[in-house]
Order: structure tokens, then C-alpha cells, then sequence
């Protein structure tokens, strides 16, 4: 067989790696971290060959992995009997079911100052408004006969209240700041 050494069960690192659906690197990195050695390491190629019995380990280390378990914690896992094993994971998963619920609790927020952002209403005093109005009403030309030229284009933006006319050969834009209210009961007007 391809990856085995003679007279033994031996695997090869590669057929190791791909027979335990991991890469090579990763196994280099579990030997680093002293969770799962070599079986054997040749002294002077220094080829690393693993057991198939440790196949189930390694499934294991990716499972632990997977769900965010840090190294230090599946090295007690591996290490420790099952009720130590049963103890870490547990306090893990509360640890991530924290989590959730304080990212949940935290997009609700961002989601409620999102949409008061929508329920926001732009707002200006019906002063600031008429001589705005007036400002750029002197650039309209109604009697061209071209309704564009004869009004006033108002846009809104987020932030500003722009109001444009133009008679084709002035043209005049007042911007306002937005003054940002909240609608009485979170609706809109």
C-alpha cells in the first residue's frame, strides 16, 4: 500500500493527513502543540508516520476545534478523564451560549437605532424654510411654459434639505442643515 512503511501499519503524514481530513500542516501543528505524535519519525529523513488507531483522536481534535474549544482546553480533554472532559465542555458551551445572547442583545440595539433613524424626520422652522424658499424662488421662470424651469426641486437627503431652481440661465441651491426629531410614537408623518 502507498504511504505505509514495510512490516507495519504505519501511515505516511500525507495519507494520514487526507485519510484524517486535515492537512499536514495542521498534524506538524498538533505535534508542535504536543496533542497528537508521530508514532514513529525516521532519524534521518525525519518522515513522521501515524497510526490508524490514532485516526479517532484527530476527529476529535476537529470536532473540539470546530467549536472553538482553545488548545489549552482540548489538551484537558484529551488528557483528562470524561467527567473533567464533560465539565470543560459544558462550561464551553455556556460560554458560548453567552455570547449569542450577548450578540443578540447587541443587534437588537444596533437594529432599534437603525430604524429610529428611519422614524427620524427632518425638520426646519417655517422661517429658515420661506426665506430659503424665497432665496431660490427669484431663479424659477413660470412663465417659460416648461414646468421644470417654472418650480423648485426639493431633495432631501440624510443630513441637509437642498432647494434647487433654475430659469436655464441661473441657477440657485440653498442647503439646509437637518434639524433630526424623533416622530411622537415611532412612527412616520
Amino acid at each position: 500500500m502507498v504511504g505505509v512503511a514495510e512490516h507495519d501499519d504505519r501511515m505516511t503524514i500525507g495519507v494520514f493527513a487526507r485519510t484524517a481530513k486535515v492537512s499536514t500542516s495542521a498534524l506538524r501543528f498538533y505535534d508542535d502543540c504536543g496533542l497528537v505524535r508521530p508514532r514513529a519519525v525516521e532519524p534521518v529523513t525525519r518522515y513522521r508516520y501515524y497510526s490508524p488507531d490514532q485516526l479517532d483522536e484527530v476527529a476529535l481534535i476537529r470536532q473540539l476545534r470546530k467549536v472553538g474549544l482553545p488548545l489549552g482546553e482540548v489538551r484537558r480533554v484529551l488528557a483528562g478523564p470524561a467527567g473533567v472532559a464533560e465539565q470543560l465542555l459544558a462550561a464551553h458551551l455556556s460560554s458560548m451560549e453567552r455570547a449569542v445572547e450577548d450578540a443578540r442583545v447587541t443587534l437588537t440595539a444596533a437594529l432599534t437605532l437603525i430604524r429610529d433613524r428611519e422614524d427620524a424626520v427632518l425638520a426646519w422652522s417655517g422661517q429658515l424654510l420661506a426665506e430659503a424658499i424665497g432665496q431660490v424662488a427669484s431663479a424659477a421662470d413660470p412663465s417659460a411654459g416648461i414646468p421644470a424651469l417654472g418650480g423648485i426641486l426639493i431633495e432631501a437627503a440624510p443630513d441637509e434639505l437642498r432647494l434647487v431652481a433654475t430659469d436655464r440661465y441661473r441657477l440657485t441651491v440653498r442647503s439646509l442643515p437637518a434639524d433630526r426629531r424623533q416622530v411622537p410614537g415611532g412612527g412616520r408623518c
